[in-house]
């Protein structure tokens, strides 16, 4: 289980961060992948604001020691330093501030039974900034991955050995009833349409800009504005296939 899923609340996950800053400046021994996990969710969430700007430029505890190290001889110095550095951010989230969407896609996503799914979702997050191409090859992988577990869960049958993206949602959205032709509701026939639609997207902006295949000398680059709005909605489609996959497995047992 990953420390995303051990703290489902942003003030255990906070209280997480810094106990293992605190260690890392103390010479205890920390987890490196669990602090990246943590600074990657606070630098992404709507908290960013109150981190400190040593945090936000120190993305591994190789980094923040030597940092923390020539600051402070002392570990009364660190530890005092580090719960001041970090006190607006703990009383952020112990205040609870609402931002629904943002944990529940977060919940969904690094919950125990989708390690693999959590590690796409953070391996593309990561890169929207400095390999956007990557980025959105990610983002494809982390959707088509969802797709082929609820595939497995559900044990679906698919005829064709090898099926493109869409080809791949759409015969998911019909085991799940996501089909906006089975739906009389012009509303909701035109949210699931657009589904199918980011769907797609996904997959044609990673064949035209990712780095699955080779580039042209005058091909255009993507930017990372593009791959942040691609990575997000593939975090989104993730999220809402998971849980409506889960719905419909339990309506099954």
């Amino acid at each position: 289980m990953n420390i995303i899923a051990e703290c489902p609340t942003d003030y255990q996950q906070a209280e997480a961060l810094q106990e293992i800053l605190i260690a890392r400046a103390t010479g205890e021994g920390a987890s490196d992948d669990d602090y990246g996990l943590l600074r990657s969710y606070f630098v992404k969430s709507s908290y960013s604001h109150l981190l400190p700007s040593w945090l936000m430029s120190k993305r591994t505890l190789g980094q923040f020691w030597p940092f923390i190290q020539t600051k402070f001889e002392t570990y009364r110095e660190r530890r005092k330093f580090i719960y001041e550095e970090l006190a607006n951010l703990m009383s952020a989230t112990e205040k609870n501030a609402p931002h629904p969407v943002e944990k529940s896609m977060t919940e969904i996503l690094f919950s125990p039974s989708n390690d693999s799914v959590a590690q796409y979702w953070h391996k593309c997050s990561e890169r929207v900034a400095t390999d956007p191409e990557g980025a959105v090859t990610l983002a494809r992988t982390l959707v088509e991955t969802v797709l082929k577990h609820i595939v497995e869960d559900l044990g679906i049958h698919i005829e064709k050995k090898n099926p493109d993206l869409p080809e791949l949602y759409s015969i998911v959205a019909k085991e799940l009833n996501l089909s906006p032709q089975n739906h009389k509701e012009n509303l909701i026939k035109g949210i699931l349409s657009g589904c199918n639609s980011i769907v797609s997207g996904i997959g044609e902006l990673r064949n035209l800009y990712g780095d699955a295949h080779g580039k042209e000398r005058k091909s255009v680059r993507i930017e990372p504005r593009h791959a942040f709005l691609a990575v997000n909605l593939a975090g989104s489609m993730a999220s809402f296939l998971i849980a409506t996959a889960e719905k419909s497995n339990k309506s099954l047992n």
